[in-house]
């Protein structure tokens, strides 16, 4: 009918009209996904045999140092590292006496005028005894160097895991006796791969920068050679005070 007015629709009564209740929630955000679960450090792992787990565990440090120690154990237990750090540095030391009986004996062969038999005699037997003391001699040189390392992380504001991470981070850090195996190059190619290691192990374990893990290695050789161009210069001052001495008599 012309002019009549309609109502509108009142929601809930079957039209399409104004709601009379409070907008719709919206969906709960998704959680975000579970992290997967950190892979075992193959030589602590229960259940695997020494072989795989020595072959992994040396794979793992040299190919990717941070991740190996991010997944180390940090217990207070001892004997596993002690052990495949006496596995792997024995390894180091059969190697360097092996060589340097082959070159003593090869010098003594092709410079027979230069070279002392008796002095390469000494230098086999002293092998020998070097190779029986070394299993006593590497776990006690590594709870000291150990300490020594520590006392510099806490010097520089680090080592909030303890002296025992220390020490674990240093003894799976003996991998780098392994490149003893190669001649000539060896020893320095240890003593770099070892400062690596343990530059990555400290930094990871103790939640700190590679810069401070790094002078806390070095900063004892730094101080050793700091002491010896001083005792080096003392000496020499001596010597020429001595020496000139001497001369106005």
């Amino acid at each position: 009918m012309e002019g009549s007015f309609t109502p509108p629709t009142i929601a809930g009564s079957g039209g399409s009209g104004f709601s009379g209740g409070p907008p719709p929630m919206p969906p709960p955000p998704t959680p975000p996904p579970t992290p997967p679960p950190v892979a075992p450090f193959p030589w602590e792992e229960p259940g695997r045999s020494i072989g795989s787990a020595l072959f992994e565990t040396i794979r793992l440090i040299v190919t990717s140092p941070s991740e190996a120690f991010a997944r180390m154990p940090l217990n207070s237990e001892l004997l596993r590292p002690v052990l495949f750090a006496l596995i792997v540095g024995m390894i180091g030391v059969v190697a360097q006496t092996v060589y340097e009986t082959l070159f003593s004996a090869v010098f003594t062969r092709l410079l027979p005028m230069f070279a002392d038999k008796s002095d390469a005699m000494f230098g086999a037997v002293g092998g020998v005894i070097g190779l029986f003391f070394a299993p006593f001699f590497i776990p006690l040189f590594l709870a000291i160097g150990a300490g020594i390392t520590h006392l510099m992380l806490m010097l520089l504001g680090g080592g909030r895991q303890g002296w025992t991470a220390t020490f674990r981070v240093a003894s799976y850090s003996m991998v780098s006796s392994l490149f003893m195996l190669i001649p000539i190059a060896g020893g320095l190619l240890n003593f770099v791969a070892s400062l690596i290691f343990q530059t990555h192990g400290l930094a990871v374990v103790h939640g700190m920068s590679r810069g401070r893990a790094f002078v806390a290695l070095f900063l004892p050789l730094i101080v050793c050679c700091g002491c010896f161009m001083l005792g080096m210069l003392v000496f020499g001052t001596a010597m020429l005070a001595g020496f000139k001495d001497l001369w106005n008599q």
